[in-house]
């Protein structure tokens, strides 16, 4: 009982150091200025620093070196330790989201844009946030927690790497280097193009409530690496060793296309709609040698935005896909082979609401443009089928 006891205790203290030092370290390090889409109460445009490659960068290297005076702690830690980290995790980010809601009642309108906050009941307002932009001590505390997602997912890759270094008898699968490599991708592709998240939706119409602060908190962290646990081996007794698996011809090839493909239309759309929108491109008629047709100057249907009206998510959804099919199509079945279609599962649903909730957004921004663009661009997220 005591070996529980003192488990969840060191697993407490290091969950809670992670997060502290990727915010103390968001506060001090340097970093890139930058101007985003969100505004705040006085129409103002807020800046931010971009400095999350640099602080992941850090932490990696202060983790690494902590295995050295502390033995007991090592990089696999968290992956070792699952449970008790997922737990705190989600115990952190429920009052997080009570202080943030306490927060944006007790001063309405700070730093945010007061037309974004919901109205309604009091379980809305707490769920969805009362607040767009809140800030504490200089730090934007949506960027913040977007970069304690994307360092715990990546605190996840490392540590699997680790583990399996540690525990797999015939050495690291291609599955699980194919995963891993992928999420690594997917998360530093973040980090690289971190200033083109000033001008998604996330920042300029989300609010930061209990959906935000605890999803970043814990279902980023401990629900997207999902898709890893049927490759990490595990004792014999209890599922299928990670060394059984079996490869379908090609998985790999076609995981690695379809992920390729994914993001290459998931971070081409979000670049030509930044470069269109900043105008980082003094001539305006072509922006990364693809032609721009326009309605009126404000809506692109050219380009990867004339094939759908929301391409990046097709492509973020098959990124998922790519990444479930390396743990998701593993034999001999098990009941952990399921896990990784979550992740696919739950881009879905959150991308198909999301481009509604757009859409009555834009209906209203663009008025008629809009009504004329979705002409021009019938399909919502699927070319010719959706």
């Amino acid at each position: 009982m005591a070996a529980e006891v003192a488990e969840w205790h060191v697993a407490a203290c290091y969950v809670v150091c992670l997060y502290a030092g990727t915010w103390l370290l968001n506060m001090v390090l340097p970093g890139r200025r930058a101007r985003g889409s969100a505004t705040d109460c006085k129409g103002k445009q807020l800046e931010y620093k971009l400095n999350g490659l640099a602080c992941v960068a850090v932490l990696l290297v202060v983790l690494y070196a902590l295995t050295y005076l502390l033995p007991s702690i090592q990089l696999d830690f968290i992956i070792i330790n699952f449970r008790a980290c997922a737990t705190v995790g989600c115990v952190i980010g429920v009052l997080a989201s009570v202080c943030l809601h306490v927060a944006g009642d007790s001063w309405p309108g700070h730093v945010s844009a007061h037309e974004m906050t919901p109205s309604g009941s009091a379980v809305k307002r707490f769920f969805l946030g009362a607040e767009l932009n809140p800030r504490l001590l200089g730090l934007d505390i949506k960027m913040w927690l977007y970069l304690v997602g994307v360092f715990m997912v990546i605190l996840n890759m490392v540590a699997s790497v680790v583990y399996c270094h540690h525990y797999s008898t015939t050495g690291l699968h291609p599955l699980f280097l194919l995963y891993v490599a992928e999420m690594l991708w997917f998360c530093f592709d973040y980090l690289i193009f971190e200033h083109i998240q000033l001008t998604t939706y996330d920042l300029f119409a989300e609010n930061v409530g209990f959906k935000l602060a605890w999803g970043c908190i814990f279902f980023y962290p401990f629900f997207y690496p999902v898709g890893v646990w049927p490759l990490l081996p595990l004792p014999a007794e209890t599922a299928t060793p990670v060394e059984q698996l079996q490869l379908f011809p090609g998985q790999c090839v076609v995981s690695a296309a379809l992920f390729l493909g994914g993001w290459i239309l998931s971070r081409g759309a979000n670049l030509q709609k930044y470069a269109f929108k900043t105008a980082v491109v003094k001539n305006r008629n072509r922006v990364f040698f693809i032609p721009q047709e326009t309605i009126a100057g404000k809506l692109l249907i050219s380009g990867f935005w004339g094939l759908s009206r929301h391409i990046n998510y097709l492509g973020e959804v098959m990124m998922a896909l790519a990444m479930a099919m390396c743990g998701g199509l593993a034999q001999p079945f098990s009941y952990r082979v399921l896990l990784p279609w979550l992740y696919p599962l739950y881009y879905v649903v959150l991308l198909v609401t999301r481009e509604r909730d757009d859409n009555r957004r834009c209906a209203q921004k663009y008025g008629s443009l809009w009504a004329v663009y979705e002409k021009r661009v019938p399909y919502r997220i699927i070319p010719y089928i959706y």
